[in-house]
């Protein structure tokens, strides 16, 4: 379905109609948008066959950092484990769907998935946000015991903003002696503080996110600067990327991040570790809140196989249904 100058896939012919613009992020849209997903979140239960658990943990600087586990009911021995970080700019809290999203990785790739509430900018600027996660992922390793899960099948992953703090979770992990992990799932992840890539700079009026918004992003999350220490802000930036744990990327056709994303890739790929890439025709950012969709039920079939052969583990006999 064409809108402009952009051809979505017809499922998203609704949702392609609709995009920020030349929107000005201010802290009491900040507020708004924050208050509304808390509320989201309020109405979401998952589904039978599946936990979930809460836990409070030292983040960084041994201030307070919230966990939320999920996993498959009536497992016996110790599941494999997803650290998520979720999206939202660094800026903004998680929505209900994207709970729905981690229950749904749980149940269909049968694994725990530790989903990491981490502080936000502009109140918690960089290094809070990732060292909340780093210190959440040593968490689920060190705990492992008690969260009944398998302390040497540890995957990091996350969407957007998350995606970029997944793969900085890699690099943190390998330069500071683990834990080992065996995949980072980066979904349409920020990489790259330095907007220099095609899409980060032209496409300001897609859905989802866009340019002029990304742009904004990254001067309030690095408000306090980088401390040394810009890889783990925006991975891209990083030296040396050899020693990384497989990566699934994705990226989507009409997204600001695309190209950086895309890039990732082939930089991973150059050092020799694994990638499977998914650049995904007719979508944007986010495009798969919209679980209905053919495409993002495929997309999610994906990550869920990803993440099951990273493991070690089968197919489930449900993997077909794939239904959120």
């Amino acid at each position: 379905m064409k809108h402009g100058q952009y051809s979505f896939h017809e499922d998203f012919a609704v949702a392609g109609r609709f995009a920020f613009g030349q929107v000005t992020i201010r802290p009491w849209m900040l507020r708004f948008i924050n208050a509304f997903a808390a509320l989201t979140c309020l109405f979401f239960r998952p589904k039978a066959g599946i936990s979930r658990k809460k836990y409070q943990i030292a983040g960084y600087q041994d201030e307070p950092v919230k966990i939320t586990v999920y996993r498959p009911d009536e497992t016996y021995e110790p599941v494999p484990c997803l650290v998520y970080c979720h999206g939202g700019a660094f800026m903004m809290r998680e929505f209900g769907a994207m709970h729905k999203m981690a229950a749904w990785y749980a149940r269909h790739a049968g694994i725990a998935v530790a989903f990491v509430h981490y502080r936000l900018a502009p109140a918690y600027p960089f290094p809070h946000g990732v060292e909340d996660c780093y210190k959440s992922l040593l968490w689920c390793h060190d705990r492992a015991d008690h969260l009944g899960i398998d302390p040497q099948r540890i995957a990091v992953g996350g969407d957007s903003a998350g995606g970029g703090l997944a793969a900085a979770l890699a690099l943190m992990a390998r330069d500071r002696g683990g834990p080992p992990l065996r995949l980072q799932l980066l979904i349409y992840p920020a990489l790259d503080d330095r907007l220099q890539t095609w899409s980060s700079r032209y496409l300001s009026d897609v859905p989802g996110w866009n340019a002029h918004l990304n742009a904004q992003m990254w001067p309030i999350y690095l408000a306090d600067g980088d401390f040394g220490r810009r890889a783990y802000a925006a991975p891209a930036r990083a030296d040396d990327f050899s020693n990384l744990p497989p990566a699934f990327i994705e990226t989507e056709e009409f997204d600001c991040l695309r190209d950086e994303g895309d890039a990732y890739a082939e930089t991973l790929r150059g050092a020799n570790v694994p990638v499977e890439h998914h650049p995904m025709k007719g979508t944007f950012h986010g495009y798969d809140s919209i679980t209905g969709s053919q495409v993002t039920q495929a997309a999610l079939a994906a990550r869920s196989r990803a993440l099951r052969a990273a493991f070690g583990l089968s197919a489930p006999d449900d993997a077909a249904d794939g239904n959120m």
